[in-house]
């Protein structure tokens, strides 16, 4: 192999190492977003319906009522 093929290898190997860092950087944070979404929905739905059932507000209350009696059906 000559320089000119050498550096012309370099050059791909350097793009080829670029892409692969790039593919696992979005992967890791595809993966982050997966695993937040997934830790942070339980709470979510459990604050929600903490607030159907709020005994500070009446309205709160009969709402959380007719949501567990519709869900018995």
């Amino acid at each position: 192999m000559n320089v000119d093929e050498l550096n012309a290898l370099e050059r791909y190997l350097e793009i080829w190492m670029f892409n692969i860092r790039s593919a696992k950087v979005i992967q890791h944070k595809a993966y982050k977003l997966l695993e937040e979404k997934l830790l942070w929905a339980p709470l979510k739905l459990s604050y929600l319906t903490d607030a159907d059932n709020d005994s500070r507000d009446p309205g709160t209350e009969e709402q959380g009522k007719s949501i567990s009696n519709s869900s018995n059906l």
